[in-house]
């Protein structure tokens, strides 16, 4: 799951519908509609967004629910232009729900400042 998404990330002609953040620590789906009719059925087994969600959840990835990225994604071994890491993320045992914390969510443009990450793109 993890690399059909980075795929899917990676391609330009798809930014409109899911795209990485400028900074590439998250990302966003612009139009869950267009990415449930468009996209997920040419990747996935599944082709609803409902269950799409579920699969982030399982795999991880957290939402961020204020600030600057509110309703983005991210995982710490998920970045854009760095497939390598993906081999190091392992879907949980447990598929819970992770609890959202807004308090402590990160501010990935001031992370980016600090430790930005490379432009470059597979």
């Amino acid at each position: 799951f993890p690399h059909i998404l980075h795929h899917i990330l990676s391609c330009p002609e798809m930014s409109h519908i899911i795209t990485f953040m400028p900074h590439g620590r998250a990302w966003k789906v612009l139009k869950p509609e267009e990415l449930e009719s468009q996209v997920l059925g040419k990747f996935f087994r599944q082709s609803k967004y409902a269950s799409f969600s579920r699969q982030i959840s399982g795999w991880g990835f957290r939402r961020i629910t204020q600030g600057a990225d509110k309703n983005c994604y991210y995982h710490e071994l998920f970045l854009r232009g760095m497939p390598h890491l993906l081999k190091y993320i392992k879907r949980p045992a447990s598929c819970k729900k992770l609890p959202t914390d807004p308090k402590n969510e990160p501010d990935f443009y001031q992370i980016s400042k600090l430790y930005p990450i490379p432009n470059y793109y597979e």
